[in-house]
Order: structure tokens, then sequence, then C-alpha cells
């Protein structure tokens, strides 16, 4: 009676579908997803995670009919039931590339196609991913960098002692070892095993021409690299989904390394330009003061500097004393301009100096003019005096900016001498702004008088007038 169970159950499994059947659904932006749903839930459900576009994988129940399940999805308005050989493949899941394979199998398709709608690359691609694979079986080819960033992140490895306790090479030097330490010859990318069976290694090396702290390295497979502090510190330029591996470059004056890149037979000969930060500008505002005035100076770069660069310091200097400015300025990361303060000194005679910034081989340079403290002001007190008084007149000359160093030297004329005279000249001190001196006149006259006196400074003259009277 066992035996006979036994037999009729294997009978009836014999006959029922697969335990567990697949369905593509192919549909149409006029398909309306409830219907499809309410179709499908009598016979299994929609993997929403395998949708791609309008096409939707309906997981169906064990031991259900395969043939009801599609005439059912078919009457949905829109809707079409994909045969085997029609179903789109999905090249970011292992599942959906696992499916188009099975398929192609059964319709004779081994892999010794050549096309790459063939089961051949099919089977090759599907092998490629299988390691590169999240647990869910999806591609996200981001985790490769991820990854990346985290074998950089890992701790460095210290190179052990040989077993037969045999001393290291250069041992005196304190050689360490930095990495790659995620490489083995079984499974490079399953997970971190130290220092394995592989390693990367360094096939050239290059200092910039101008900057002797600037190195770059190019990596057998790990790019180029870079490093600005002698060696202490490096950052990848190889910003892409796979690294490549370098076996050549140079580094010119203008700072872009030529890079010669190979993979197996193939070479690549390509340029990573890295353009140097260079002064595309240099102003003042105003071009033009009085001596002791200050002007506003900027400077521009070509590009920001980024945080990890942190700030560009840029050189200034003047080739007149008369003028100063900092020594440095610093560009900040996020900005491309800085700003300064031009400080002129008094001058005597109008003085012009040429500003000059400097970073690495670029400069750039503008001109401050500095005009002399020119005469403000002259008065005669009192300016009317009948010469019969004997009282006292004084002229006043004032600067509009305090003299410079040995002071202002005014010339002073008189229009008519007999009547009025001046010094020749008088001196206003260093720093001072107004100097006086005394008006002689005399001490007759018989008739009313108007004289004229002079004050001059720097090519400029002013006048007062000193009415005498009887």
């Amino acid at each position: 009676m066992l035996l006979v169970s036994l037999l009729a159950f294997a009978a009836l499994q014999s006959n029922q579908p697969d335990a567990v059947t697949e369905l593509f659904v192919r549909t149409t932006p006029s398909t309306r997803i409830e219907s499809l749903a309410s179709a499908v839930a009598p016979f299994g459900r929609i993997d929403c995670r395998a949708r791609m576009s309008h096409d939707y994988l309906v997981q169906l129940k064990p031991c259900v009919d395969r043939e009801s399940a599609k005439r059912a999805l078919d009457r949905v308005p829109g809707a079409k039931v994909l045969s085997p050989g029609e179903e789109p493949v999905d090249f970011r899941s292992l599942p959906s590339m696992e499916r188009k394979l099975r398929h192609l199998r059964q319709d004779g398709q081994e892999p010794d196609g050549k096309a790459e709608s063939g089961a051949d690359y099919l089977e090759s691609y599907y092998w490629f991913c299988r390691k590169r694979a999240k647990a869910d079986g999806t591609m996200d080819w981001r985790y490769l960098g991820d990854g990346r960033v985290h074998a950089m992140a890992m701790p460095a490895m210290h190179i052990r002692q040989p077993a037969d306790g045999s001393p290291l090479p250069l041992a005196s030097q304190s050689w360490r070892f930095v990495g790659p330490t995620n490489l083995t010859a079984i499974d490079p990318n399953a997970a971190y095993f130290g220092l394995g069976a592989a390693n990367g290694r360094v096939n050239t090396v290059a200092f910039d021409p101008k900057v002797s702290s600037t190195i770059y390295a190019g990596a057998a497979h790990g790019g180029l690299w870079k490093s600005v502090d002698s060696g202490t510190t490096w950052t990848w330029l190889s910003h892409l989904n796979v690294p490549f591996l370098v076996t050549h470059f140079s580094v010119n004056a203008s700072a872009a390394p030529q890079i010669v890149a190979t993979c197996g037979s193939s070479v690549v000969n390509a340029g990573i330009h890295i353009d140097p930060f260079m002064i595309t500008e240099m102003a003042l505002n105003p071009s033009s003061v009085q001596g002791g005035a200050t002007s506003a100076g900027s400077v521009t770069l070509n590009a920001k500097p980024g945080d990890k660069l942190g700030a560009i310091t840029v050189a200034l200097s003047s080739d007149n004393p008369a003028v100063t400015v900092p020594a440095t300025v610093s560009v900040t990361p996020h900005t491309s301009t800085a700003a300064f303060l031009a400080s002129s000194s008094v001058v005597s005679t109008q003085a012009t100096a040429t500003l000059t910034a400097t970073l690495g081989s670029s400069s750039k340079s503008t001109q401050l003019t500095v005009t002399a403290a020119g005469l403000a002001n002259f008065t005669i007190t009192p300016s009317t005096v009948k010469v019969s008084s004997g009282s006292p007149v004084t002229g006043t000359v004032t600067l509009g900016s305090p003299a410079p160093a040995g002071g202002a030297l005014i010339v002073l004329s008189s229009s008519l001498p007999p009547l009025a005279t001046v010094p020749l000249s008088v001196t206003i001190p260093q720093g001072q702004t107004t100097a006086n001196f005394a008006v002689s006149y005399a001490s007759t006259t018989t008739i009313q008088a108007n004289v004229t006196i002079t004050a001059g400074y720097a090519g400029q003259q002013l006048t007062a007038t000193l009415t005498l009277k009887p």
C-alpha cells in the first residue's frame, strides 16, 4: 500500500508545472497597474525589484498553471506576456542574466556564439559581474569607488619579520608597507586579507620641475598619484571607475603629466591636464592717491581652491618705497579673489610705484600714482591795514596733507615789493600741515594800494590780496 501511494504521488508531481515559474509582462503607458495587480493576485505576485521600464516580472505561485496565468494577464488592456525569447535582460541584475541564459540554452544557443546578444557574451559578462555583485544579486558600480575609499582608509600593515629570522631588507631605514592591502591571488574583491600573494607596485616617479615638494607616482594598477608634501601624503588623481596602469609619464613646465596607460597589449597615449593656479588679474582702486592715502587692491586667480588644497598664497611686491604692500595675501578655499591695501607715503614730488603679484610662474602687475601734498589754503590776516597803524600782518599757508620728510618748502613773492615784502620762502615742518610768516609793509603811502602775495608749492600756486590804506 505504501509503495502504491508513493508511485501515485510521484505521478501527480510529474504532471505538475515547475515549482516556481516566472512571466514577463510588457505594458504600455496606458496600462493601469491596478488592473495588472488584480489579474496577478490569484496566480502570484509582481517582483518590483526586477522592473525595467514598462516590463514587469511576475513570480507565479507553486503548482500554478502557466498557460492559465498567461491567458489571464493577456486580457489586461495594454499588457502582453512575453515569450522566453522576448524577455529583456537587466545587465545590473544577476537573476535577470541567469534567466536569459537559461532561455538561450533552452533555445539551443550554447555558449559558442560570437554576438553580444548570444549566450557566449552573456555568460562571460555574468561571471565577471558575479564577483562584483551585492548580496541581493544586483550591480552598483558606485560600490567600486566606495570600496576604494574603504581600502585607502584601512590601517597600514607593517612588513612582518621572515619566519626564518633573517633580517628585513633595508630594515634600518624603517620601511613601512602602506598598500594596497586587499589584493590576493584568489579573489581580489572578496575581503581584506592583508599582505597577500599579490601587491601593487610603483612603475614610475617624477618630480615637479618648479616645485620640489610636488611628486607624481604612476602605479601598475593604481593610476596616477600626487604628493605636495614631499611624499608624506598622497592624493589619487585617476578619478575613473576602473584604475588603469601607468608605465611612464613626465612632468613638464606647465604641470601637465603625460601618461602612457597600458592594459594587456593595448597602449593608449593620453594627457592628464593638471592646470596650475595662475593669477589672471591684479587691480587697484583708485589708481592714483595723494601721498599718505591708501588704495584697495585685489588679486584674482583662474580657479577657486578647494578644502583639501587649502588657501593659495600669493606674493606681493612694490618697486618704489613710496608705496608699501603686504608681503603675501591668501586666496581662501571656494573663492578666487583676495583683497589687500596699498599704503602710500607723503611725497614732495609725484611718484609712481609698480605693484606685482606672483604665484609660481605667473604674475600680474599694476601701477599706483602718488601725488604730492598740494596747497589747500593761503590767507593774509588782516587783509586790510592802515599803514600808519603799524599793525602786524600774518600770512598762513596750509597743505592738504602732512608735509613729507624734510618738510615742505613754500616759495613766497609780492607783486609790489616797495610797499609789501615777504620772505623768499617758508617751510612747513615734516608731519605738519600749516606754517605762518610775517608780511612787512611801508609806513607811508599817499594812495590805497592792493598788493598780491603768492605762495607756490610742487607746481601749484595760491594768491591772497593785502590792501594798504593811507
